[in-house]
């Protein structure tokens, strides 16, 4: 059991430090790259890692290794964004239908079953169609997509928490209802909150990914991991590493938020 403790904690720190260098990464990308993301010299185009490109260039002669730093900014900027958006949009909708009940609470329901009728990815691509194929555009449409399912279970949490004796202390001595909704019952669900943050983040990015991977994404001169892969598939077989470096930069990126997604979600089960 100790082992298996400590294996956890290594993995753990794994993630954390994963994440913190993607994050400085995407951050401080001029300071850590010696190209231009959009540089090319044709004279040197797919060339395989070398000292001279860590991962090689693409097509057009450009250092990959730049272009998946400065990809980074794009996919952890979307997945950020968009869930917080869409943690803001779930929390409110959710708690208010959660804690007033009635007409209200039916009529958002309703409004959140009739959305989720269309697959996710089908309603970004529309949404995409309306507002472009630029970051904003793909930020708005994935926000909108991604706030249902959480809208759902803050509802029902409200509902289970507005029961609580200190919500009825706090409803006895004249507390307001936002009061007590933003006061007492909201704090109460941080934890499972933050959870569904750091679950959503990866899903964000896959979503982003995917829909630039099938060439839904964002458009050119913009490029994110998904994109960077989308390029790479079609050389995979003869020039692997245009493949291989972006999706790895994906996969690490989202096996470690779900992994601290998973870990959040024990501490909190445990505490209760």
């Amino acid at each position: 059991m100790r082992q298996i403790f400590q294996k956890q904690n290594r993995f753990l720190t794994f993630c954390c430090l994963a994440l913190s260098l993607m994050a400085g990464m995407a951050v401080f990308a001029p300071q850590v790259t010696h190209y231009s993301f959009e540089e090319q010299n044709i004279s040197e185009k797919l060339e395989p890692p070398s000292a001279k490109h860590w991962m090689g260039t693409d097509t057009l002669g450009r250092d990959l290794y730049s272009r998946v730093v400065y990809g980074a900014r794009l996919s952890l900027l979307v997945g950020f964004v968009t869930a917080i958006s869409g943690l803001l949009l779930g929390v409110s909708v959710g708690a208010i239908a959660g804690y007033r009940g009635g007409a209200i609470d039916l009529l958002l329901m309703n409004l959140v079953d009739f959305l989720m009728i269309f697959p996710s990815v089908l309603m970004a691509i529309l949404l995409m169609l309306l507002f472009g194929r630029g970051p904003l555009g793909i930020i708005l449409a994935i926000s909108i997509t991604s706030w249902l399912s959480l809208a759902r279970q803050v509802r029902g949490q409200v509902m289970q928490a507005k029961r609580f004796p200190y919500v009825e202390s706090a409803r006895a001595i004249g507390a307001s209802p936002a009061a007590i909704l933003f006061k007492h019952i909201l704090p109460n669900l941080l934890g499972p909150i933050l959870v569904s943050l750091t679950i959503q983040i990866p899903n964000n990015i896959m979503a982003e990914s995917l829909l630039s991977f099938v060439g839904l994404g964002l458009a050119p001169p913009y490029s994110s991991w998904g994109t960077l892969a989308n390029e790479g598939f079609r050389g995979m077989q003869t020039y692997p590493h245009l493949l291989i470096f972006p999706s790895a930069a994906i996969f690490i990126t989202i096996l470690a938020f779900n992994y601290l997604g998973d870990e959040l979600r024990k501490k909190s089960e445990k505490r209760l």
